[in-house]
């Protein structure tokens, strides 16, 4: 039998170092015939130890604890105003979608996080550039640029914050120039994805999390081909409410978030 040395191994099919210390909580989620094992226990019990220690390492040394939270996502994110367009989505403000997290984030029996409006502010932070025109425009290239970023919200006593991208945060954070087109396009849910990605490259201090508006357009309201006679008034209350529940499918898969992650 020649040996011969393996020029590429395999990702392993279990948990390396690396993803637990991403993801500790997965140590706690062994299976029963584990658990019923002293030896896999002790061997667990390890590499618990070893986690543990290089956490407790960092926190020595003044490393802040930095937890980004993934993009939850619920609702398209997505839609065109403009003369092809047939399904115009409705905006929610961002006082209105604070109204709507802040419902979700003191339900019962939730820990109630008292979240300040712009209590914390990231500077100098790498926000994602944003254009209604890319969607038709391959020279545009969009990175980010740094500015201040003002967290929608903040709880001081849990370090744990979110923002909500709006049409607004859109719109500032459009890069000018390019090639103009009647038509424009919002996409909400990349530009969370690409503002989560900041986040987890920076590390800032604490939990933040990404929400976005859903984008709920007006024939999205409609319940079937006779319903299309409603007003246009009853249409957009209708698309208003589909809009903030789906907004508080992704508020509460973030709670059940924090709580995997023993954050809360």
């Amino acid at each position: 039998m020649k040996v011969s040395p393996i020029s590429r191994y395999a990702d392993p099919r279990y948990p390396a170092r690396d993803i637990l210390d991403d993801h500790p909580e997965l140590l706690r989620r062994l299976p029963n015939r584990w658990r019923q094992s002293a030896v896999i226990g002790t061997a667990v019990a390890a590499a618990c130890g070893l986690v543990a220690a290089g956490w407790q390492a960092a926190r020595a040394e003044g490393e802040p604890e930095a937890k980004p939270a993934p993009v939850f996502l619920h609702g398209e994110g997505h839609g065109s105003f403009g003369c092809v367009a047939v399904n115009p989505p409705l905006f929610l403000s961002e006082d209105e979608a604070r109204e709507v997290i802040m419902q979700e984030l003191q339900r019962p029996p939730y820990p109630k996080l008292k979240m300040t409006a712009d209590g914390r502010t990231l500077a100098d932070f790498p926000v994602p550039e944003t254009s209604d025109q890319a969607w038709h425009d391959e020279k545009l290239k969009l990175g980010t640029k740094k500015q201040d970023l003002a967290l929608d919200g903040w709880d001081a006593k849990h370090n744990i914050g979110y923002e909500y991208v709006s049409e607004a945060d859109f719109k500032a954070w459009t890069k000018r120039g390019g090639m103009m087109s009647t038509v424009s396009v919002f996409d909400m849910a990349n530009t969370a994805k690409r503002l989560q990605a900041s986040i987890a490259a920076v590390k800032p201090e604490g939990t933040i999390a990404v929400f976005y508006d859903p984008m709920i357009g007006y024939q999205d309201a409609q319940r079937d081909e006779k319903d299309g006679n409603r007003d246009w008034q009853q249409r957009q209350d209708d698309a208003r409410m589909i809009a903030r529940y789906v907004l508080r499918l992704q508020v509460r898969d973030f709670i059940a978030w924090l709580k995997a992650e023993g954050a809360i």
